[in-house]
C-alpha cells in the first residue's frame, strides 16, 4: 500500500516537472494609463485635477467671424440655388425638345445629370463650409474606412446616373434650392443694404448722415441694429439650407472593422524544465515522456 502510494506521487511529480510553462504574454509591455488617485504620505488624496479639453474652433469663433462665415456662405449659396434652378430648367428642355433629332437629346439629359451630381458636391462642401466639425459629411468615403468602423453622412452616390436619386436631387435643386437663393438674397439684403446704400449714395445723402453728430449716431444705430437682425435671419436661413442638403442629397452608413481568428487550436513548444532540483530518476522519468 505504501508502496503504491509512492508511485502515484512520484507520477505526480513528473506531472508537474514536465508541465510546460504558460507562454510568454504579448501585452506585458502595453503602457498603463496613469490613475486618477494619487498616494500623498501613505493616504489616497482627492481626485486629481484634470485640465478641461480643447475646445473646438467653431466654439472659439466670435461674433464677427461667424457673420462673416454666414456671409460667404449665403453668396455662395444664393449663386448656387440661381445656378441649379437655369441649368435644369435649360438641360430637361433641351432633352426633350431635341430627342426626336437622332436622340441627340438623350446626350443633353446624360449632361445634365453630370451637372447634377457636380451640384450635389458643391452643395455639400458648402454644408460642410457652415457646419461644426463632427457633423461634416463625406463626399466620399475615406481609404481608411477599411481598416476601422466609421459612422456619419456621405454624399448619396450614383447621383450623375439616370437613377430616382439623382431625380430627385434635381427636384431638389429646382425647387428647394431656388427657394434658398431667394431666401439668402433677402439675408444679404437685410445685412448688407443699408450701409452700402449709404456709402454709395450722392453727396446730399451722405452729408445727412456723416455731417453731423446724431446723423453718425443714427448711421451707426440703424446698421448695428440691421447687422444683429441680418445675421439671426442668416443663421436661422443657414439651418434650413442645412437640412435640405442632409435630406435631399446626403444618407447614412457604417463601415464595421473585424479581427481574424485562429480557426484551429495553437500549439506551444514545451518549454525547458527550469524547476527546482530534481533526483536522476525523476529526469529520466521526465525525459522518457517526450522522447
Amino acid at each position: 500500500m505504501m508502496h503504491s502510494t509512492s508511485s502515484i506521487a512520484s507520477s505526480r511529480d513528473v506531472v508537474n516537472v514536465v508541465k510546460p510553462s504558460a507562454p510568454d504574454s504579448a501585452y506585458d509591455s502595453v503602457p498603463v494609463a496613469q490613475p486618477v488617485l494619487y498616494p500623498n504620505d501613505g493616504e489616497i488624496s482627492g481626485h486629481a485635477y484634470v485640465p478641461p479639453g480643447q475646445r473646438s474652433d467653431d466654439e472659439n469663433k466670435g461674433f464677427v467671424a461667424t457673420t462673416l462665415r454666414l456671409i460667404i456662405f449665403h453668396t455662395l449659396n444664393a449663386a448656387l440655388g440661381l445656378s441649379g434652378h437655369t441649368a435644369i430648367t435649360v438641360g430637361f428642355a433641351l432633352g426633350l425638345g431635341l430627342l426626336p433629332l437622332c436622340c441627340f437629346g438623350i446626350v443633353i439629359f446624360r449632361m445634365t445629370l453630370y451637372f447634377v451630381g457636380f451640384l450635389a458636391e458643391l452643395d455639400v462642401s458648402l454644408y460642410n463650409f457652415i457646419s461644426p466639425a463632427d457633423e461634416h459629411v463625406y463626399v466620399s468615403i475615406p481609404r481608411q474606412a477599411n481598416w476601422f468602423s466609421l459612422t456619419g453622412l456621405r454624399l448619396a452616390p450614383n447621383l450623375s446616373t439616370v437613377s430616382s436619386g439623382a431625380f430627385l436631387v434635381a427636384l431638389y435643386l429646382y425647387l428647394i434650392k431656388f427657394a434658398m437663393f431667394i431666401l439668402s438674397v433677402m439675408s444679404l439684403a437685410l445685412t448688407l443694404a443699408f450701409p452700402i446704400a449709404i456709402i454709395s449714395s450722392d453727396d446730399d445723402t451722405q452729408d445727412t448722415f456723416f455731417g453731423s453728430f446724431w446723423g453718425l449716431v443714427l448711421f451707426v444705430f440703424v446698421t448695428v441694429f440691421l447687422v444683429l437682425l441680418g445675421a439671426a435671419f442668416m443663421s436661422f436661413t443657414a439651418h434650413i439650407s442645412r437640412a435640405a442638403t442632409r435630406y435631399f442629397c446626403c444618407e447614412k452608413f457604417s463601415t464595421y472593422s473585424y479581427v481574424a481568428e485562429a480557426s484551429g487550436p495553437v500549439f506551444y513548444t514545451p518549454a525547458a524544465v527550469t524547476y527546482g532540483a530534481t533526483n536522476n530518476a525523476t529526469t529520466a522519468k521526465s525525459d522518457s515522456i517526450y522522447v
